[in-house]
């Protein structure tokens, strides 16, 4: 797309054109996009889509749009008082700024339905991941429990990949109330602090915990891994005042 055909696409006011080359210059630095000559507008140079933002892109099957809204949705702001502020004062910069607690915040129906749209687009590309590259942790099973599933995107792909497994989305009942399974595939509403009780000991026959989750300080060689690492620290520690999980 060339430039004025993208002023043309966002409907940006004649006057304000000229802002659309500076924004486009700093997304194709962080590379969003790139600039190169198209054949099919007589070799005039325009912008094309890069492999992140191709996972921006809404129709795509593995789209991360949804992940990326809610992330963008207004958040806290204010920080630096934060900062100064007993703890007894504001427990996290978001309650600070919106007077609740994140999670009571998404009591809102329009916000939890973009939360739970985010979760799934970010389930639906992390098993895709995890069954092209950790595939051998299935090996065995025949019972796959998903804890906090949702709306069983993870479920769904790895009975898909592994048509020997058999897998239960287990989440809060709110969660799961409607939605429909498989003859693999199973959604069980309950609370998983009431239903598996304090005991002294959990014994496994033949089990297998497996954990998905963000490892602050693994793959530091990778620039890009370790930055989305940090983000997600920052993250954490905006909405809730904890951090994320590092290697000890």
């Amino acid at each position: 797309m060339t430039l004025w055909e993208l002023i043309s696409t966002l409907h940006v006011q004649p006057t304000k054109a000229h802002c659309i080359r500076h924004l486009m210059c700093i997304l194709i630095h962080f590379g969003l996009f790139e600039l190169r000559d198209l054949e099919e507008v007589d070799g005039q140079m325009g912008y094309v889509l890069t492999c992140v933002s191709q996972l921006l892109v809404k129709d795509k099957a593995l789209s991360a749009a949804p992940f990326a809204l809610f992330l963008l949705r207004p958040l806290a702001k204010g920080h630096c008082a934060w900062m100064r502020d007993g703890e007894d004062v504001h427990p996290t910069t978001y309650e600070m700024a919106h007077s609740v607690p994140a999670w009571d915040a998404l009591r809102n129906l329009k916000a939890n339905s973009l939360f739970n749209e985010a979760m799934a687009s970010d389930s639906s590309l992390i098993a895709r991941v995890v069954v092209d590259t950790c595939g051998g942790v299935f090996e065995g099973l025949s019972l796959v429990v998903e804890v906090g599933g949702r709306t069983g995107m993870m479920g769904k792909a790895i009975t898909e990949a592994f048509l020997h497994l058999e897998c239960t989305v287990f989440d809060q009942p709110h969660m799961v109330d409607g939605l429909v399974g498989t003859e693999r595939l199973k959604f069980v509403g309950g609370d998983l602090f009431v239903e598996i009780t304090l005991v002294d000991a959990v014994i496994l026959k033949v089990g297998k915990v497996v954990m998905i989750d963000m490892v602050v300080g693994s793959e530091t060689e990778d620039h890009g891994s370790t930055e989305t690492q940090l983000f997600f620290d920052m993250l954490m520690m905006v909405t809730f005042n904890v951090k994320e999980r590092d290697e000890k």
